[in-house]
């Protein structure tokens, strides 16, 4: 499929980028033109990301963010803005899977871990 670099000149923040959908997402993003802002827990691979997407010729950036943090995430959208003028595009990827219990097994800093990924960190 021959790509429309319809995202040209569009900055784009993925969060959850350091593999899988998010990483998939922000390559696929780039191809398309968009200046990528790869974003995910330290040392979760987003760096990796980032680099893979200039080395094949397109612009990233990597940032480390924790959607659980409204601080951390509040920095890193002031970072954004401060270096690209603005964001046309977030794409909340960033999630988590419970344990392969049943919910009603799940102890309660679980339960909580699951809300504020998951859900918190989108509203964030």
């Amino acid at each position: 499929m021959a790509q429309s670099h319809r995202f040209i000149d569009k900055v784009v923040l993925i969060t959850g980028a350091g593999g899988g959908i998010g990483r998939a997402t922000a390559v696929a993003f780039a191809a398309e033109g968009a200046r990528v802002v790869a974003t995910d827990l330290p040392g979760a691979g987003h760096d990796e990301t980032a680099r893979l997407i200039t080395d094949s010729g397109g612009a990233a950036s990597s940032r480390d963010c924790d959607v659980t943090d409204s601080h951390d995430v509040m920095t890193t959208l002031d970072r954004v803005v401060s270096t690209y003028g603005r964001i046309d595009a977030a794409f909340n990827n960033a999630g988590i899977e419970q344990s392969h219990d049943t919910v009603a097994e799940l102890d309660d800093a679980e339960w909580h871990r699951l809300l504020s990924v998951n859900l918190t960190g989108v509203y964030l």
